[in-house]
């Protein structure tokens, strides 16, 4: 799998996590929990992003794991 493979898997991800996470009830609970799983499942493709741009292996390592 190359780099651009998994890019697009990640935002596809995401993109179904919104689309999962819009068709929660409006009320409270929903809500911040909806909220919360937004944040990781967004998360996971800007920070495999970020680490791409890394300046050398060791510099990758460190973004993939402290992401």
């Amino acid at each position: 799998m190359d780099s651009r493979e998994l890019e697009e898997r990640t935002k596809r991800f995401s993109v179904n996590v919104i689309k999962l996470v819009e068709s929660f009830p409006r009320n409270k609970t929903a809500d911040v929990i909806g909220y919360q799983i937004l944040k990781s499942a967004t998360s996971i493709g800007a920070n495999y992003r970020e680490a791409t741009r890394a300046e050398s292996k060791s510099d990758f390592i460190h973004k993939i794991g402290s992401g």
